[in-house]
C-alpha cells in the first residue's frame, strides 16, 4: 500500500524575486508558450525549460541519477524538486528510477513561474495515468523561500537548476534587456585582470550567496 500523500498548503503568490528583472525569464516564458497545450508525447520530443530535448536530457542525467539518487531510494518514496519548471526534469528522473527498479514514487515540486507550474500539473496528470509515478502537489513558489514545505518529510529533495541573480549589483543601465548582456558582463568581470573589476566580480559572487 502506498504511503499517504504529504500534506501541506501552497504559499501565497510570491512577490517579485531578486532575480526577476526585465527580460531575465523570457526564455522560460517563451518555452511555456510554445509547450502549452502539447501532449506528453509531444513534450518528450520538444526542448524543455529552455534546455535540451527530453531524451537528450534524460540520457545526460541518467548516470547521475543512477549514482546519486537510485541507491538511496526505495519503492514508495517521495521526492521533491525545487524550481521544477514544467515538471519534465522530474519526469525523466522518475523514469530513470523506475527503470532502475524504484517504483511507485510520489513527486512534488515548486516553480516561480505560474505558467511552468500549470504545465507541470498537466504533465504529471498524464504521467500518473501512464504509471510513471504518483503526482503529489505542485506549487507556485520562489525557491529562495521554501518555508511552506514541511521539513523531514521527503526522501529526496533536489533542484535541477535555479536561475542565478543576473547583474546582482545593478551595474548595467535600465536599457539593458535580456539575459545575454548581463551574463556577458559577469563573464567579462571573471576574466578581467583589472583590480577594480575583480573586486566587482567578488561582490557579485557575495551577492549571489546572500
Amino acid at each position: 500500500r502506498p504511503p499517504p500523500p504529504i500534506s501541506y498548503s501552497c504559499p501565497p503568490t510570491p512577490g517579485s524575486s531578486l532575480n526577476d528583472k526585465r527580460g531575465d525569464f523570457d526564455l522560460y516564458l517563451d518555452d511555456c508558450e510554445t509547450n502549452d497545450g502539447l501532449s506528453l508525447d509531444e513534450l518528450r520530443a520538444a526542448p524543455y525549460d529552455a534546455m535540451a530535448p527530453f531524451d537528450v536530457g534524460k540520457a545526460r542525467m541518467r548516470p547521475w541519477i543512477l549514482r546519486r539518487f537510485a541507491p538511496y531510494l526505495e519503492s514508495g518514496d517521495s521526492i521533491y524538486e525545487s524550481a521544477c519548471g514544467q515538471g519534465l526534469n522530474l519526469l525523466l528522473t522518475a523514469e530513470v528510477l523506475r527503470e532502475a527498479g524504484v517504483h511507485d514514487i510520489t513527486v512534488y515540486g515548486n516553480d516561480y513561474l505560474e505558467s511552468s507550474v500549470r504545465i507541470a500539473e498537466r504533465v504529471w496528470d498524464a504521467a500518473e495515468e501512464e504509471g510513471v509515478a504518483r503526482k503529489g502537489r505542485f506549487c507556485v513558489g520562489d525557491s529562495a523561500d521554501l518555508s511552506h514545505v514541511p521539513s523531514d518529510s521527503f526522501d529526496l529533495v533536489f533542484t535541477g537548476y535555479v536561475a542565478p541573480l543576473f547583474d546582482p549589483l545593478n551595474l548595467l543601465p535600465e536599457s539593458a534587456e535580456g539575459i545575454k548582456e548581463k551574463v556577458y558582463n559577469s563573464y567579462r568581470l571573471c576574466l578581467s585582470s583589472d583590480p577594480a573589476e575583480l573586486r566587482l566580480r567578488d561582490l557579485e559572487q557575495s551577492r549571489q550567496e546572500v
